[in-house]
């Protein structure tokens, strides 16, 4: 479930799936502009795929944000607008970022 804290107002989800670390900028444009990110990594090299992570964290983190992982090497990066409520937290804990990997 994901709901936004400004009320009334129609919420966007920007969908990602790089293939190379280059292609990231459209996922960094977006969240800057308080969008969240699901990025789909089912398809993408293991090497660039942890890069990729780490600058979605990095990203994340500096502007306050958040990254879940939601399935397996599929992470949405959220806001901090945006809430995210799941049953699931304690796999992400519990599994870590990499561990598909």
């Amino acid at each position: 479930l994901i709901s936004s804290v400004r009320e009334g107002r129609k919420a966007k989800v920007f969908v990602a799936e790089p293939k190379e670390f280059d292609e990231i900028q459209g996922i960094a444009d977006n969240f800057k502009n308080d969008i969240p990110i699901i990025v789909n990594l089912q398809r993408v090299d293991q090497d660039i795929s942890k890069r990729i992570i780490d600058f979605c964290s990095g990203l994340a983190y500096a502007l306050e944000g958040d990254i879940k992982k939601v399935a397996d090497r599929v992470f949405l990066i959220t806001p901090s607008n945006i809430e995210v409520n799941s049953k699931e937290n304690e796999f992400v804990s519990e599994e870590g970022f990499f561990k598909p990997f």
